[in-house]
């Protein structure tokens, strides 16, 4: 129960586990009042945290999943119901699975801001004062089996089902391969069902169900946008009223009837691929034929073009890494970008740099690189690429600086209203939890005894917590001298399965997750190895 402007914060290298039941469930609620803003905001900075069978109701932003100071993974948000907030859902800098949750009733729904990966599937949003979903920058967003509807009619800005902003991946499905259907409802939300603003990525979808009798069921606003295109859709009727689209999208093979799962939610099935002909490449083959345009006609749209597929399929992949390109990706942006930088390829691999080194948390050379978009770049994509360094700049606590780039972006973008207004609102926020922190640090060190005491008498591996598990577990270790630490996991045969870690550590107890999502069930072996102690543990994986 929270009072007034009080939250809670879960900081880094702290975890909370919040695990109700369907009968049974955690709420957090006011003692207060029953409107909006009747208290502060559940913070959670930290990865590896778990909100299952949870109620947030009358808060201010009910949970905010922020990665500080670094991205944050792993987050899972399962069955829980976000209700009449200011913000119901805002997940910033993150990796986050959201499956089978009901949002509703907020100000704004749900809002994402630069995450390396948010998969929401079997979630109902709806009744929002404004967008569904506003996902501001830098996003990927997989999309499935959910059901978006009746939001933005209480706003007074924007007021869509999705509404996909600079830089944004968005998966409503996937038409290109890998191929998988959205299952998604997405209907009779105020303006627009999906409204993509200037300077998108890329946005797919693939057999879903979007209509309304008013307004635009896609709006793609700049010219400069890639092509928006969709498969297999369900457009409220048939032929499809093309009245109802604007800009560049390609409409294919839509639906002729209504489906039968229209309105319902699933889970299970993100990412699942569909059938589809052997004729067509895998994203292996899509990648080296992309670079291959892009390498043959450098100057033209062409290239363009290709390297915004390119982008979209190595987005994708950034957590996983399974096409192998995330690690080199950016040297291969930053060599088009020294060739081609007076041209339109070279320009937009300026600004694919910064996502890179957003996701890489390298904030320091991610702001060098927008100023240096700033005076190459012109609008509608400049006004991106300013917005984006306001947030930046908070994430490297420079809120002076990031102040004076607000006030610019309010001076050359007067009639950006609702991102003028969103962007003040979060660096007002973030500013105040930022002192907040200070202030709550303040004079808290511990006196040399107490921090001697802290410090463990012997090298010790303990046992995983939890064990057994599925997928995550964590291990903690103490050491007690200044040393090289190595933890290997193994499995039974003895073959060396990963390194967790290895680099010299102080004095202290630490803690280290270990991810078995692409392992099989078994027992596991843990090992430490730190100067000459070594101990090994076992942990049993259970899927």
């Amino acid at each position: 129960m929270m009072d007034g402007n009080y939250s809670i914060g879960i900081y880094d290298n702290t975890r909370l586990l919040a695990e109700g039941t369907e009968n049974d469930p955690i709420v957090f609620t006011s003692t207060n009042g029953t409107s909006r803003k009747s208290w502060g905001t559940l913070f959670v900075y930290s990865s590896y945290n778990i909100f299952k069978w949870c109620i947030v109701e009358y808060g201010d932003w009910g949970l905010k999943l922020y990665g500080y100071p670094d991205i944050a993974s792993n987050n899972i948000v399962e069955n829980c119901e976000f209700r009449n907030n200011d913000q119901g859902l805002r997940m910033e800098k993150n990796d986050v699975n959201v499956i089978s949750c009901n949002i509703h009733d907020n100000r704004h729904n749900v809002v994402t801001i630069n995450n390396a990966r948010i998969d929401m599937q079997g979630t109902r949003i709806y009744n929002g004062d404004r967008d569904g979903i506003y996902s501001s920058s830098g996003n990927l967003l997989n999309i499935y089996g959910s059901v978006i509807e009746n939001n933005g009619n209480g706003g007074t800005s924007t007021r869509n089902g999705i509404l996909a902003g600079y830089n944004d991946v968005i998966n409503i499905g996937r038409v290109n391969y890998p191929y998988w259907s959205g299952y998604n409802t997405i209907r009779n939300n105020y303006s627009s069902e999906v409204y993509a603003l200037s300077g998108i990525a890329q946005i797919q979808m693939m057999y879903n169900s979007v209509h309304d009798d008013d307004g635009y069921e896609l709006y793609n606003a700049s010219s400069s946008n890639p092509t928006i295109p969709t498969m297999f859709c369900w457009w409220g009727e048939a032929p499809p009223n093309y009245a109802q689209f604007y800009g560049n999208v390609s409409i294919m093979d839509e639906l002729e009837s209504q489906p039968t799962w229209e309105g319902q939610t699933s889970s299970g099935g993100l990412s699942k691929p569909v059938a589809v002909p052997a004729k067509y490449i895998s994203p292996e083959e899509q990648i080296v034929h992309l670079k291959n345009l892009i390498a043959t006609n450098p100057k033209t749209t062409q290239a363009d073009s290709a390297l915004v597929s390119l982008f979209s399929i190595v987005r994708s992949d950034y957590v996983d890494n399974q096409h192998q390109e995330r690690d080199d990706f950016y040297s291969y942006l930053s060599k088009l970008n020294d060739t081609y930088g007076k041209y339109s390829l070279g320009k937009r691999a300026l600004q694919y740099m910064i996502v890179w080194k957003m996701l890489a948390n390298e904030n320091e050379t991610a702001i060098k690189l927008s100023l240096n978009a700033l005076d190459c770049i012109a609008n509608p994509d400049r006004m991106g690429v300013m917005g984006n360094l306001v947030n930046l700049y908070t994430y490297s606590d420079q809120y002076d600086l990031a102040a004076d780039i607000l006030t610019q972006y309010k001076e050359q973008y007067k009639s950006d209203e609702a991102s003028i207004e969103f962007l003040s609102a979060s660096l007002a926020d973030k500013k105040e939890m930022y002192e907040l922190e200070k202030a709550l640090a303040k004079g808290t060190t511990p006196p040399k005894e107490e921090i001697a005491s802290l410090i463990p008498d012997k090298f010790k591996l303990y046992q995983a917590y939890p064990n057994p598990f599925n997928p995550v577990t964590q291990f903690g270790y103490a050491i007690p001298t200044k040393s090289q630490v190595r933890i290997d996991i193994y499995d039974l045969r003895g073959r060396l399965m990963e390194t967790l870690v290895n680099q010299v550590k102080e004095p202290g107890n630490y803690q280290v997750a270990w991810d078995a999502s692409k392992y099989p069930s078994g027992v596991y072996l843990y090992k430490i190895q730190a100067g000459t102690y070594t101990e090994t543990r076992k942990c049993l994986l259970i899927k």
